[in-house]
């Protein structure tokens, strides 16, 4: 079992949170005002705003992690997205946009995780370049990483 190195708190962002409310918001007041004429349409509705949350619980990162092997992406329990460090072909805070599986929580503090033959992996820790340079330290001492080069 791999042994934790670093972890960082994902950075969730006003704007994001705004965001997930405003969603939220759209599907709970018509249903709210439309509940005399039609009681099951409501139900429905809530329904999706419960399914919604849910799924955001189960989406959105919570923390990042660097492990001996690898940096994992902590989502709501139980789920993780690992990614080993014998896939990484660099670390780098992008300029502009960003392309690869995003699970970003915020729309600054970009951290993208370029691989081999593989999709980049964009996150944003609370304090980039800590993680950053965290990440720098493990990938130089991973022996993983040393075996592709």
């Amino acid at each position: 079992m791999a042994h934790l190195l670093y972890e960082a708190e994902a950075n969730l962002s006003i704007g994001i949170k705004v965001l997930f409310i405003v969603i939220l918001l759209i599907l709970i007041v018509p249903a709210i005002f439309f509940y005399d004429s039609d009681p099951e349409g409501t139900y429905v509705m809530l329904g999706t705003v419960i399914l919604v949350t849910v799924i955001l619980w189960f989406i959105l990162p919570r923390k990042y992690r660097i492990m001996e092997d690898g940096v994992q992406i902590v989502l709501g329990n139980p789920f993780t997205v690992s990614v080993p460090f014998d896939t990484i072909q660099e670390v780098v805070v992008p300029k502009g946009l960003t392309t690869g599986v995003n699970f970003c929580t915020s729309f600054t503090g970009v951290v993208q995780i370029k691989r081999f033959k593989k999709r980049n992996v964009n996150i944003t820790p609370a304090v980039p370049e800590q993680f950053l340079e965290n990440l720098q330290k493990a990938l130089a001492l991973s022996p993983q990483k040393k075996e592709k080069r």
